[in-house]
């Protein structure tokens, strides 16, 4: 699990620097060591968003809600990403950006 870690920490680096296309191949990487993390599953819903991908950041958010029905965060995002427009996207990544950078307990809850 250790090189699980490693992978999960960079796709999340990546997508802090706003580099969502870069993170979304790290976060891909780290889905064939552990696919039933929802806070990837989630972080790649927020990158398709970054990119204005509405299909495929509603995928992620729905993965990421079957495989933990109370995650908060990714019932939110894709109630905003039902109704949103692109600059609701913008919006919506940019909290999410901001709350990981400044909130880390859910990143060891996997690992």
């Amino acid at each position: 699990m250790r090189k699980a870690k490693k992978v999960f920490l960079k796709g999340r680096q990546l997508l802090m620097k706003n580099k969502p296309r870069q993170a979304l191949e790290v976060y891909k990487e780290y889905l064939s060591y552990h696919s039933k993390n929802p806070i990837v599953w989630h972080n790649m819903g927020v990158a398709y968003a970054l990119l204005k991908d509405k299909i495929n950041a509603e995928r992620c958010f729905k993965k990421a809600l079957e495989i933990d029905p109370n995650y908060e965060v990714a019932k939110r995002n894709l109630n905003i990403l039902k109704h949103a427009t692109l600059k609701d996207l913008e919006i919506m990544a940019k909290e999410y950006l901001f709350k990981r950078v400044n909130e880390d307990k859910e990143v060891e809850i996997f690992f």
